[in-house]
């Protein structure tokens, strides 16, 4: 199995989590839960994307730059989603 078979594999599967997380009616005290889990989950989707789709994972040292960047919006959404 190749490395573009695997991170599509683990892309359909975060997929799937996603659309279970959306489809979810748990209460509020759940819900911090869930964008928790939304954002991580967007993170290891994000990465996969930047490094294997948009083939950066040999773009050198400012790849790490460019992830943590993507890291650093993902938490700022997440922290402004999540209920007071």
């Amino acid at each position: 199995m190749g490395a573009a078979t695997r991170a599509w594999i683990a892309m359909m599967a975060l997929s799937a989590a996603t659309m279970a997380a959306m489809q979810s009616g748990l209460p509020e005290a759940a819900s911090r839960a869930w964008i928790v889990l939304l954002a991580l989950v967007t993170v290891v989707k994000g990465r996969l994307i930047l490094l294997d789709f948009l083939e950066l994972r040999a773009a050198g040292s400012w790849r790490t730059g460019i992830v943590a960047a993507f890291v650093a919006v993902i938490a700022a959404v997440a922290a402004g989603l999540l209920p007071g």
